[in-house]
């Protein structure tokens, strides 16, 4: 039986013009039946069609996407199986590929074809496939073993909702997300469209909803017997959730425990942080970082498909790095990164651009203040000539677009890692430590340092600690910016030497004196 929000986001799933294309989130907390009401919300979209006398139309027909192949099988696949053995008339075809809800007649309600986003077959089938509505199961990561489902699974998908004579649908059912995913900013997005036929919805069932759903249903139970199911059902969910919290906060998962449990959007701890000696109260200014235009503005540069930019400038006496600001592109040129993100950046703060742009010409040094220098540090690859144009490449289009020199960061991975490392690990003058983060131009910097940038760890516990993990498991324009800041890091503040400097500050002039306890004695 549906929980009164179960209720609303069915009506709503059912309501509305034929015409109108609905996008329904539901979210909340672990075991809270947003699966459940899914599947209930597409058999009633059935029922509907047949009451209009488009029966022809019908089976309606739900691609229902996951990151992966295990999780689908495990989750959305063994929900409806539960569904079933309760008397949901489901049937499990194609090697548990699909699925089908008929009638007592049997004619065919509901037609499922489920889709992991690892499994290379999936991706084949998705090409061409025509549905009714789109599932996407649990967009978000849910830990280290749930990747999420990309952004661009929406996109792709969204072009198969076309199946004629039915309503349209996307829907999305998933624990709270981060406030930055994609998901949010898509919602967003589509609610500020302003067309007609265009409906957002969304639904956030409480944690406990369900228990205190169990709780009415026992009040009103018809006898004693009844009543007393309902509320065994009711002690039993309130006993998982606070195991369930126990048991994440025992493992020091408080992170999980705030989205599984307490339904709660928050930053999610995936994989193993690149740079773990970040701390968000020690690394990031409450007040915005002063900019100096007497000192140099060092810009690190990741050049590849997805680009990133992070500007910086170095105290004097190794007093320290304040990060200004820093921006990232995802699928952009680098002449087109700096038209939308560099140069608008910069402009935002002075350092405007003067004059028209002539060959040969260098547009930046006349627009800057008095005095003030550049110097571009990044990827060492930017050297090598576009795939389109010989004679073009990303370093050329950074001096020729910005006018100054670009210097080649390390090839070497390790070397941008413990630049990062050291940075973060040491001290500047007086209380402050050595990294000062500009807290409003740095969101997805600030994301990426807190573990949005990340190496993958199997079930084992093993972090997989390379450059091509680091790539894998990280979103671009996060590890973009994570190249970015390891090269300017690299070059201006390598780690060895940093090191070395410390050997020979802590090298003992006399005897070391012996250990103490605790107590001083």
């Amino acid at each position: 039986m549906p929980t009164p929000i179960g209720e609303q986001f069915i009506h709503a799933f059912c309501a509305g013009d034929l015409d109108e294309f609905r996008f329904l989130i539901c979210e909340s907390s672990r075991g809270e039946g947003k699966t459940s009401h899914a599947v209930i919300a597409m058999l009633a979209m059935a029922e509907r069609i047949t009451e209009l006398g488009m029966a022809s139309a019908l089976p309606y027909r739900v691609g229902v996407v996951r990151d992966t192949w295990k999780n689908l099988s495990r989750t959305t696949i063994e929900s409806l199986k539960d569904l079933q053995r309760q008397g949901l008339p489901i049937q499990f075809i194609e090697q548990e590929s699909e699925a089908a809800i008929r009638d007592a007649t049997g004619r065919e309600l509901v037609h499922f074809w489920f889709f992991g986003l690892d499994r290379p077959a999936d991706a084949d089938r998705f090409q061409g496939f025509t549905c009714g509505c789109l599932w996407l199961e649990e967009v978000a990561p849910a830990a280290d073993f749930s990747t999420g489902v990309p952004q661009e699974s929406f996109g792709i998908g969204m072009t198969s909702v076309r199946q004629e004579g039915v309503p349209l649908r996307v829907v999305v059912t998933m624990n709270p997300p981060d406030e930055d995913h994609w998901i949010v900013t898509v919602e967003q997005y589509l609610a500020t469209l302003g067309r007609q036929e265009i409906r957002v919805h969304r639904f956030f069932m409480p944690p406990g909803h369900k228990a205190e759903h169990f709780r009415v249903l026992a009040a009103e139970a018809r006898d004693k017997a009844e009543g007393e199911r309902w509320e065994r059902a009711a002690k039993r969910f309130d006993a998982y959730r606070e195991r369930s919290r126990q048991a994440l906060e025992a493992i020091g998962r408080g992170d999980l425990a705030t989205r599984l449990i307490a339904g709660e959007r928050s930053g999610v701890k995936v994989g193993e942080p690149v740079v773990p000696q970040f701390s968000h109260r020690l690394h990031v200014s409450q007040a915005p970082v002063t900019i100096y235009p007497h000192l140099p503005i060092v810009r690190g540069f990741d050049t590849a498909l997805h680009p990133g930019c992070v500007w910086l400038q170095c105290l004097p006496a190794n007093g320290g790095v304040n990060v200004i600001g820093s921006r990232a592109g995802v699928n952009l040129g680098m002449a087109q990164f700096i038209l939308e993100e560099v140069l608008p950046f910069q402009e935002k703060y002075g350092l405007k651009r003067r004059g028209v742009q002539r060959p040969g010409q260098d547009i930046w040094r006349r627009g800057v203040p008095a005095g003030q220098t550049w110097r571009d540090i990044g990827d060492p690859s930017a050297a090598t000539p576009d795939s389109s144009n010989s004679e073009r490449s990303a370093k050329l289009t950074i001096e020729n677009m910005l006018g100054t020199h670009f210097e080649p960061g390390p090839v070497a991975f390790s070397a941008r890692v413990q630049a990062l490392h050291a940075a973060f690990l040491r001290r500047g003058r007086g209380e402050r430590m050595f990294i000062q983060i500009d807290r409003e131009e740095n969101k997805k910097l600030i994301a990426a340092l807190a573990g949005r940038a990340h190496y993958p760890v199997d079930a084992s516990g093993k972090v997989t600690a390379t450059a091509e993990a680091f790539k894998r498991a990280t979103d671009p324009e996060y590890s973009a910016l994570i190249d970015g800041l390891g090269y300017a890091l690299a070059v201006l503040y390598p780690a060895h030497l940093w090191l070395k400097a410390t050997q020979r500050s802590r090298a003992p002039s006399e005897p070391l004196s012996p250990a103490k306890t605790w107590l001083d004695v």
